[in-house]
């Protein structure tokens, strides 16, 4: 019997049926591209939820600088500029947000120190820590200006 030969058992040659045998084959290759697809899937989820949550936060800053901007008058500016914010981002855990608010350039803490004058610039800075499994250290920050009026 020569080397190339073809195999016998029982008379099936089994070299030639192993090579046209397709059975199982799509399995073999999805259990190969499965665990590169499933990451890809999860990236794109995880990447969407850092997306809406930068664009909330976006959106916070942007309406808290316009109510600071239109506090002019107001006893309360910051206290009216903080609502503002958590309104417009009630699914973010704001507990965890660093707010800074500045009129021009003096900082904004509370209600009575916020100097509002017609013309100056209000600043709402906020920071967030995304709340991503695989990226540990990921922080979101955005800021927004108003005129004041």
């Amino acid at each position: 019997m020569s080397e190339n030969a073809p195999v016998k058992i029982h008379g099936i040659r089994l070299i030639p049926a192993l090579c046209r045998c397709q059975r199982g084959a799509a399995a073999v290759e999805f259990v190969l591209i499965a665990p590169l697809l499933i990451t890809m899937l999860l990236g794109i989820c995880f990447f969407g939820i850092a997306a809406n949550q930068y664009l909330l936060l976006s959106n916070a800053a942007a309406q808290g600088a316009q109510a600071l901007g239109n506090a002019l008058g107001l006893s309360t500016p910051y206290t009216t500029a903080s609502n503002a914010v958590i309104a417009a981002a009630p699914t973010l855990t704001l507990t965890s947000t660093n707010m800074t608010m500045t009129v021009g350039s003096s900082p904004c803490t509370k209600d009575s120190s916020c100097p509002l004058v017609a013309g100056q610039v209000a600043t709402v800075q906020l920071t967030y820590p995304c709340n991503l499994l695989v990226i540990s250290s990921c922080q979101l920050s955005t800021e927004s200006a108003a005129v004041i009026q």
